[in-house]
């Protein structure tokens, strides 16, 4: 389990997002850890918050035709 204490406080920095601190915890646990989508809820969970979201990087899921169809 992350240590999420530690992962919000060094999110209340600037510049550091929950995604950079879950690409930093992915490799240090490539067997057990966590995807960004299930790293993100349990984040919300230990925050108790039902309103905060992950960033989603849509440039990840655009596509590169010009007009959206391939």
């Amino acid at each position: 389990m992350p240590d999420f204490d530690r992962l919000y406080r060094a999110v209340r920095r600037k510049g550091v997002t929950v995604e950079l601190l879950w690409q930093e915890y992915r490799p240090e646990h490539p067997d057990a850890g966590y995807g960004y989508s299930r790293f993100c809820d349990l984040y919300r969970g230990w925050r108790g918050s039902s309103t905060w979201r992950c960033a989603r990087n849509t440039g990840r899921e655009r596509s590169s035709s010009p007009t959206g169809l391939g």
